[in-house]
């Protein structure tokens, strides 16, 4: 965009000499989860723990007092604790993948080239992969998918 301003609007024809040249710069296709030009970067994600026994998200029904309103729904205080003892808690992990601002995305982190490059001319990786070669080499694994 800021070559086609440059050659394009009068003004900075005037003021810049701009060349352009095209050039094959090696890229790396990262796994869902990872980015940078070697796929080292690991992309946002946020984790919270559900427990799951006891139940303390099931809720449960009581008077409303001083302490606590029962009819507004939320983490009813229905389990005591006594923290001098040993008790089993078990709970189930749940990740989300988010972006710079805190938003789950839909469907997770996609699999994309780990530097943004820009004015791309071809791309001839997904025409090697449908040929049956692959010229992609991955820097990093995905986990979840072995990749």
């Amino acid at each position: 965009m800021s070559y086609q301003n440059m050659t394009t609007y009068p003004y900075y024809r005037l003021r810049a000499t701009c060349r352009a040249q095209q050039v094959t710069n090696p890229a790396c296709l990262c796994p869902s989860g990872f980015a940078g030009s070697l796929c080292s970067t690991q992309q946002l994600r946020k984790c919270f723990a559900d427990i799951t026994n006891p139940n303390l998200a099931q809720g449960c029904t009581g008077q409303d007092s001083d302490d606590y309103v029962y009819s507004i729904k939320g983490f009813d205080p229905c389990h005591e604790f006594d923290f001098s003892k040993k008790f089993k808690l078990q709970y189930k992990l749940v990740c989300k993948d988010i972006n710079a601002l805190a938003q789950v995305i839909d469907g997770g982190h996609k699999e994309q080239i780990g530097f943004a490059y820009y004015d791309v001319v071809s791309n001839t990786s997904r025409a090697a992969l449908s040929s049956g070669k692959s010229p992609i080499k991955y820097a990093a694994v995905n986990k979840k998918t072995n990749l």
